[in-house]
């Protein structure tokens, strides 16, 4: 008499028709052969810092991610704050389609620090074509007159630049490090 390993049935598996393809011995996503079948295996769950391990979304967590593609309103205006660090701002234009057919302009102020804020300065031109991966920050001042005045920025971590007129086709600049900008980022920009 053969005895017969008491394992728990595997609950998620599917049995697939063998094709021939080759079985390997991975604990998740894995194949195993028996008789001319193949036990299939789900993986687990994708993970990621917005998920459970379960694979639910994780309704305590944020997320402030903006991405752009447009074309630059204005020469970018590169200043250095009072601790030295550049500091770029420019505007850029994205299309919005409407019900009737006709795009409609919406305009971003992009604010970038450090080495990027250089490189911005230095490539990029009213006209090009940018992508700009970053966040959303609101900030307030107030004017010498005394008018408080909010401003929404997108803080850019990522600006590749576009257009192929030798001024950097598909270069990257990068933010180095977020330390110091995100101090930076607390406060209005003072210009």
């Amino acid at each position: 008499m053969r005895r017969r390993s008491r394992r728990p049935p595997d609950h998620h598996a599917r049995t697939l028709p063998y094709r021939g393809a080759p079985i390997t011995g991975l604990p998740f996503g894995a194949a195993r052969r028996s008789s001319a079948r193949v036990r299939v295996f789900p993986l687990p769950p994708q993970v990621t810092p917005h998920t459970t391990p379960r694979g639910d979304l994780n309704m305590s967590r944020t997320i402030n991610r903006v991405e752009l593609l447009g074309r630059v309103g204005t020469d970018p205006d590169l200043k250095y704050s009072q601790n030295g660090t550049a500091v770029c701002q420019l505007r850029l234009a994205t299309d919005r389609r409407r019900q009737n057919g006709e795009t409609e302009a919406d305009w971003h102020n992009v604010v970038c620090w450090g080495k990027q804020a250089e490189a911005v300065a230095e490539y990029v031109q009213k006209g090009n074509r940018i992508y700009v991966a970053g966040s959303l920050a609101q900030n307030t001042f107030d004017r010498e007159d005394g008018e408080r005045v909010y401003r929404t920025e997108v803080h850019a971590q990522e600006v590749v630049f576009l257009d192929s007129n030798g001024n950097g086709n598909g270069r990257s600049a990068e933010r180095e490090g977020d330390a110091e900008p995100v101090a930076e980022a607390a406060g209005p920009t003072p210009f």
